[in-house]
């Protein structure tokens, strides 16, 4: 099984833990939370409940 696949821009793999704080950041920037919908701010428990519970 693949674990991940890497191209010149861009590496597509598994969301791990250590990748949260990045999250954060990430989905708590005002012009990403309009764009993708986000109507409220999260944080790292949210963000680690995220990823240990996605479905398959």
């Amino acid at each position: 099984m693949i674990n991940e696949i890497k191209g010149n821009n861009i590496i597509l793999r598994e969301q791990k833990i250590e990748d949260v704080k990045f999250f954060i950041y990430w989905y708590n920037q005002p012009l990403v939370m309009f764009q993708c919908g986000f109507t409220k701010l999260t944080d790292e428990e949210a963000e680690k409940e995220r990823i240990w519970n996605r479905s398959y």
